[in-house]
């Protein structure tokens, strides 16, 4: 996804069109959470810096800012939106 980010953005950016990936980590989503047992939410938790998983709220905060006015000058980027979680 990241390459084709990055391929996108190089062929659509000079037509104004720019191109960027949210990559999120850990959401607790009404499915996921309904899936997960509460050891298992705090495991993959304890596995960010922040030690908590991502609200689906959170996650649109950065969806949005991406498509916003106050990222034009972002294109070819990916967006992580992990707590860290690739980072460990």
């Amino acid at each position: 996804m990241e390459a084709l980010t990055r391929t996108w953005a190089v062929e659509f950016s000079p037509s104004g069109v720019r191109v960027n990936t949210v990559a999120p980590g850990p959401t607790g989503t009404e499915a996921v959470l309904a899936r997960l047992s509460p050891e298992l939410v705090a495991k993959i938790s304890a596995g960010t810096i922040l030690k908590r998983i991502a609200t689906p709220a959170e996650i649109a905060a950065v969806v949005l800012f991406a498509a916003s006015d106050q990222s034009s000058y972002l294109t070819g980027s990916t967006i992580r939106a992990d707590a860290g979680y690739t980072s460990v």
